[in-house]
């Protein structure tokens, strides 16, 4: 393979015979995926100087090897140094905050000078910064707070901008100041280009990607299509999966289920590679999901079903939201509001209100199952609120626009009403303001059934032909079985 950055920034500040065999190992690699896999192999051989250890480690930390860290960790021990990234490889909220922050004071004083010191403490930290269960971070900034003015003040510590960037790209995200978000995203990919920093390149394009697939496709596309060419050349499995795992949620977005379907399971099928079990199984999750919104609940809740027989983690309320849908969609109604009672009584995740709102958009959906419609009405709206913006509440507009329909009073002069009410308005103005292919049929199927229960049965009909048209050309074919569902009185060929 070629010099990368990722791995030779090290050079100057480590000892000769580290610095020639990871030289050594990067000249007969085929791609960085190999160089991690080769590393490993030859520190479980052979007695190696502590830093050589320490890089076999980080490298296969930063693809996410999870199997090859455990089989390195039963082979050779693991040096104080490594064990911040280590342990950071746990599912998060497992290792306390407090574990945290002893094994990076033991790895502070293990680091042979600044620069390794840096190395390891802003890997970790940036990604201790990636999740919502450790409010402590928000408090213990002393540590970065110094790292943060050498890093800026000297060039020797140039390669770690990017992780400093990202860290700060991260906190503009989460307070939804989007554009300053990219900009600091920019500014880190841009640097860590010039360092040579591949691999930091491909995460960090993926991030960016992520943010901004809810503002705008074409552009989230375009950066995962760099982000997917830089992942092939590394070899990197890890950052392919992100690639297909962003992918899907476009699709969903987009009401593309079936190719939600397509990238998801490949997600699954690397992430598995990997050992990452915890996260494959949260994500074939979301292909049941994907298979809820096609009311397909036989093959949803075949997915849940097969999760459950091997979950790890204690907290199941995920795997209950989408049990409860797939038994909504099968008509199986008690044992559908008994499951949703289990998921009711998990307590919500850290610093997240979404979980309230799916027990409200439940909640609704089963209600409307029961034909109180002024009941799901209430709980839908909940819902809505709760997801707040697109694409959150496509689900929720959806179906209250067809509760909205049920309600809708067809008196004579209201038989020529274009809409049922603001509902199915504020659906409409959702698929014409985004790219929603998928999305824009069903809305097309809602009017569809709202015509016909106003009369309307040729305009019913025509669109009903338009939404089957779509369903043949776009690779959407649950849009057949859904049509079927709303409008059972017409004949769907």
């Amino acid at each position: 393979m070629k010099p990368l950055g990722t791995i030779t920034a090290c050079f100057p500040h480590i000892d000769e015979e580290t610095r020639s065999i990871l030289q050594a190992v990067m000249d007969k690699a085929k791609d960085y995926n190999e160089f991690a896999d080769q590393l490993c192999e030859r520190v479980i051989k052979v007695t190696s100087p502590l830093l050589l250890n320490y890089f076999a480690y980080f490298h296969a930390c930063n693809q996410q090897k999870i199997n090859l860290i455990r089989e390195l960790e039963k082979r050779v021990a693991v040096p104080d140094l490594a064990k911040p990234l280590v342990l950071s490889t746990q599912p998060w909220g497992n290792v306390s905050w407090d574990d945290h922050q002893k094994t990076v004071v033991a790895a502070l004083k293990d680091a042979p000078n600044d620069w390794i010191a840096c190395h390891f403490y802003m890997i970790w930290r940036e990604e201790i910064e990636s999740t919502l269960n450790y409010p402590e971070r928000l408090t213990d900034l002393e540590p970065l707070r110094i790292l943060e003015f050498k890093i800026e003040d000297d060039e020797d510590f140039n390669f770690f901008l990017p992780f400093l960037y990202h860290i700060r790209a991260r906190n503009f995200q989460r307070e939804d100041k989007i554009d300053e978000s990219k900009t600091w995203y920019d500014h880190a990919v841009t640097i860590a280009n010039q360092n040579d920093d591949l691999a930091k390149v491909a995460a960090l394009l993926y991030d960016k990607a992520n943010m901004i697939k809810n503002v705008n496709f074409n552009e989230a596309l375009s950066i995962l299509k760099s982000q997917r060419s830089i992942s092939e050349a590394l070899g990197c499995a890890y950052v392919l999966s992100l690639n297909d795992l962003a992918l899907g949620f476009i699709a969903q977005a987009r009401g593309e289920y079936e190719t939600a379907v397509k990238h998801l399971e490949e997600h699954v099928r690397l992430a598995e590679s990997l050992g990452l079990d915890s996260h494959a199984a949260f994500h074939r999750l979301l292909i049941a999901q994907q298979y809820n919104q096609m009311q397909n609940g036989l093959r949803a809740l075949e997915i849940v079903n097969n999760v459950l027989e091997g979950y790890q983690s204690q907290k199941i309320w995920w795997p209950y939201v989408q049990q409860t849908r797939a038994l909504l969609n099968l008509d199986r109604l008690d044992e559908a509001a008994q499951i949703l009672d289990l998921a009711r009584d998990q307590p919500p995740r850290r610093g997240s209100d979404q979980d309230l709102g799916w027990i409200h958009f439940l909640d609704g959906l089963l209600l409307k199952k029961r034909h109180d419609f002024p009941s799901a009405k209430f709980e839908l709206e909940q819902a809505h609120s709760i997801f707040g913006s697109f694409p959150g509440t496509n689900q929720p507009l959806i179906h209250l626009t067809d509760v909205e329909i049920e309600m809708f009073s067809y008196g004579k002069e209201r038989l020529n009403a274009d809409i049922s009410g603001p509902w199915m308005q504020k659906l409409m103005e959702q698929v014409q303001e985004q790219d929603l292919p998928g999305i824009e049929s069903q809305a097309m199927l809602l009017k569809a059934k709202f015509r016909f229960k106003q009369g309307r049965t040729s305009d019913s009909e025509k669109l009903v032909r338009k939404v089957l048209k779509a369903s043949k050309t776009s690779g959407m074919k649950y849009l057949k079985n859904m049509a079927q569902s709303l409008l059972p009185e017409l004949l769907v060929s």
